[in-house]
């Protein structure tokens, strides 16, 4: 079995700053993120209820 490390990961994750709100779940590298929000919860970082 093979894993491959992207180079993002290894220089940073904009998740370390964790800018997802309200319990949302942050994914993302060092030049993107994408925040999962919980129910009744919307917005870019979950900010909207």
């Amino acid at each position: 079995m093979m894993y491959f490390v992207d180079a993002n990961w290894i220089t940073g994750n904009l998740c370390w700053s964790m800018p997802c709100m309200n319990g949302g779940s942050c994914f993302g590298s060092a030049y993107t993120y994408l925040c999962v929000c919980p129910m009744n919860y919307s917005g870019a970082l979950c900010e909207k209820r």
